[in-house]
């Protein structure tokens, strides 16, 4: 980034500080005057208060003072200044190590309150005896940058602030050898400081190892897609519970594992499908992204099928081989699935019936007929290929309009 972005993101953030300084300033500045003015010599308590924290009678007391009234500042604007950098602010382009030294800046301005009433008191101390102390002048700048550093929210703050911390310590003993050390410590702790720690979701989001279009999917189906597998098992418990109440024959039992299975797996995929077309359709304008059609239909093939896992799972431990039968009919049917996601027309949410009927109907003969299951197999290429051919007809510049109430919605074109 060049010089003149940093110092636009620096002015922004400097007027940032200047604001909540001037909030601070009040209260700051209000309980010194009323203190002063309930003492019986009001310009003399002023002298006092001024030879104490400039002079050399303020003694390290005085520093530690004014490092807890920085720090205090400090950390009463950092939450407000870092509240609003985990948004847009990520999109500028500048590194990490920018965002925080402008924010740093704010974090300084924000301690102006302290300046100011130190450089009011300035004359009056110059006239007590001793003086200003001019370690104590020299100090400000490090122990406002330190007390900026010691309140940032930063990911790596357990090992910034101790520095930050031991820099306040050295600049509060107004000592003119120490304060080249603690300007290192400020140096230190600015560089062991580390970009703004993410909170919530913004956090979580970052965090996740799912590629970002299963994440969204995976997000829209939510916890009731477990109510969604609860009740694909139920063909697969009728079924058990007819196989261990009468004597059937092998092949019987077997074909009505089948059946439990493929109703089960069927009963899944349409009520995934049709709370994904509902909360997360599919969005023509992906279309234009470099990723292409076989991969978003495989995306959500992929993300259909994962759960029928379970009734298969299942089915699994009545009869393997049933189990193994519909698994292979599996693809072919989340492909198929993924493929009625993509609407043909605008207006259209959930999916149409055919999908569901043919998956039944499937079902149903590969518990009459097994070895329809390796037909479906060998089919899937062919349903991937349907899929993502109807992935491509989606029109990129189609608006469809959200699914709400228009009344009241001052953006909806067709509100009365």
């Amino acid at each position: 980034m060049t010089a003149s972005g940093f110092t636009a993101l620096a002015r922004f953030h400097l007027h940032v500080g200047a604001r909540l300084a001037i909030r601070a300033a009040a209260p700051l500045a209000g309980l010194p005057f009323v203190a002063v003015l309930l003492q019986q010599d009001p310009s003399g308590a002023l002298r006092a208060l001024a030879a104490w924290l400039l002079g050399p009678s303020g003694g390290v007391s005085a520093g530690l003072a004014l490092a807890a009234l920085s720090l205090a500042l400090a950390s009463w604007a950092a939450p407000r200044v870092t509240t609003g950098l985990g948004a847009w602010p990520r999109h500028l382009p500048v590194t990490h190590t920018v965002h925080r030294r402008a924010a740093l800046v704010a974090l300084a301005t924000a301690q102006t309150p302290v300046l100011a009433g130190l450089l009011l008191l300035a004359p009056a101390a110059a006239h007590q005896a001793g003086g200003i102390v001019p370690g104590r002048l020299a100090a400000l700048p490090v122990s406002v940058a330190a007390a900026a550093l010691a309140s940032w929210p930063g990911t790596h703050a357990a090992r910034s602030r101790p520095l930050a911390w031991a820099a306040l310590l050295l600049a509060a003993t107004a000592d003119l050898a120490l304060v080249p050390l603690a300007l290192v410590l400020v140096l230190a702790a600015e560089r062991a400081a580390g970009p703004l720690a993410a909170h919530g979701a913004a956090s979580r989001r970052r965090s996740s190892t799912l590629p970002l279009p299963l994440l969204l999917a995976t997000r829209a189906l939510g916890l009731a897609a477990l109510g969604a597998v609860v009740a694909s098992l139920a063909p697969v418990a009728a079924i058990t519970f007819l196989r261990l109440n009468n004597e059937l024959s092998p092949a019987v039992a077997a074909g009505a594992a089948r059946l439990g299975a493929g109703i089960g797996v069927v009963v899944l995929l349409t009520a995934l499908t049709e709370r994904l077309a509902i909360r997360r359709p599919v969005w023509p304008w992906s279309r234009s992204l470099p990723a292409g059609a076989v991969r978003h239909v495989a995306e959500d093939a992929l993300l259909l099928a994962l759960p029928c896992l379970v009734p298969l799972a299942a089915t699994a431990g009545l009869d393997p081989l049933a189990a193994l039968a519909v698994a292979a009919c599996l693809p072919s049917l989340a492909l198929l699935a993924a493929g009625a996601l993509r609407r043909s027309g605008p207006g259209q949410t959930g999916v149409a019936a055919g999908p569901p009927l043919g998956g039944a109907l499937l079902a149903a003969w590969v518990a009459v007929l097994p070895g329809l299951a390796l037909l479906a197999l060998a089919a899937a290429p062919l349903a991937w290929r349907a899929a993502a051919a109807r992935d491509r007809r989606q029109k990129v510049s189609r608006w469809d309009e959200l699914h709400h109430r228009a009344v009241g919605d001052p953006l909806s074109w067709s509100a009365r």
